[in-house]
């Protein structure tokens, strides 16, 4: 006769388990480990947004809520987000505690939605949700009764009664929310960040609340407005490579509306980087130039670098208080200040 199989010895332990009030434990030996074939990670949008729990940071008013309905309006319909990063073509459901019906109704014909196409995207804003288990079940039945796959909520701290400084009130808040990546169904979250302060330069750590917010989520991404420009970057990812660039993007005006338009990509602040940031920063401090002349210095010296290049360095060493501006000659004309000297550009 043939012994018992696997499936019966698990069924008989978990018997016994409950007999003695005993929690079953059948855990995997290493070989049974080593033999899975796991599937390849999954996206919502390819390498920058994974399935999951992704949270986007930035501070008050600096665009999450124009870059989150953007997404849903590219992922609802399947486009290449920017037209550069593939998506997985689904349902999306936004849950809106920060703006009402009107605003975003207002939002999403700016950015050319209209009452004539049907696009799979389902608003459920001011309906006073609430990270408890009864509104994680209506969310997950909604979703899977409506091919939905992807939950936006706008934003964490308008969806919880709780300590953000609290790592067990916050691990609480994540084990609900979780349930939602249990069951297929993706979400991104936004949520704000601490108001700048000296020495806090990595926007991971920038994230108002407890670590632990960052420990729950398997992606986060942060997002820098300096005015009409945004900067998207990938700080953590937990189960692929990073995204080793920042987007940017711009928020332009068009024909009735506004548009969020790609501009480029960075390489995140490598060694090379670190280069090119400390040559910009000598040649600011020792001469006066406008930036035809400074691009034209760094060339000398053999820096390779283009306009744009120069330009969005420019704009994130302000943005990280290592040069700071002020009004020029003209309205086109900003002066950049260093502690060592002054750069006309």
């Amino acid at each position: 006769m043939f012994g018992p199989t696997e499936e019966w010895f698990r069924e008989e332990m978990g018997k016994k388990a409950n007999k003695k009030g005993r929690v079953y434990m059948m855990p995997l030996t290493l070989r049974q480990l080593m033999s899975e074939n796991y599937p390849a990670p999954a996206w919502v949008v390819e390498e920058l947004i994974p399935a999951g729990l992704t949270v986007i940071s930035a501070e008050p008013a600096s665009g999450k809520t124009w870059l989150l309905l953007d997404i849903a309006l590219q992922v609802a319909e399947g486009l290449d987000l920017y037209g550069q990063l593939p998506t997985s073509k689904t349902g999306v459901l936004i849950i809106d505690e920060e703006n009402g019906p009107s605003l975003l109704q207002s939002r999403f014909k700016l950015l050319g939605a209209n009452d004539q196409e049907e696009v799979p995207i389902y608003i459920w804003s001011e309906e006073h949700f609430k990270v408890e288990q009864k509104y994680i079940d209506t969310v997950i039945d909604f979703c899977n009764s409506h091919g939905v796959r992807l939950v936006m909520i706008d934003t964490l701290v308008r969806i919880h009664g709780r300590d953000e400084n609290s790592a067990v009130e916050m691990a609480q808040v994540f084990q609900l929310l979780k349930q939602l990546p249990r069951n297929d169904i993706n979400v991104i979250l936004t949520h704000h960040n601490r108001k700048p302060s000296p020495g806090r330069n990595n926007p991971s750590h920038a994230m108002r609340g407890s670590s632990d917010i960052l420990a729950a989520v398997d992606c986060q991404l942060s997002l820098v407005k300096d005015g009409a420009s945004l900067t998207l970057k990938q700080n953590k990812l937990r189960n692929a490579e990073e995204f080793k660039e920042e987007i940017m993007l711009l928020l332009a005006k068009n024909e009735g509306g506004l548009e969020i338009q790609y501009v480029g990509r960075e390489r995140t602040r490598n060694s090379k980087q670190k280069e090119l940031e400390t040559a910009i920063l000598k040649t600011v401090a020792n001469q006066h130039l406008n930036q035809k002349q400074l691009l034209a210095s760094l060339k000398e010296t053999g820096v390779n670098i283009g306009e744009r290049t120069l330009r969005t360095n420019l704009e994130r060493l302000v943005v990280e208080g290592k040069v700071q501006w002020s009004p020029g000659k003209n309205k086109r004309e900003k002066i950049y200040t260093t502690e060592e000297g002054v750069l006309d550009a």
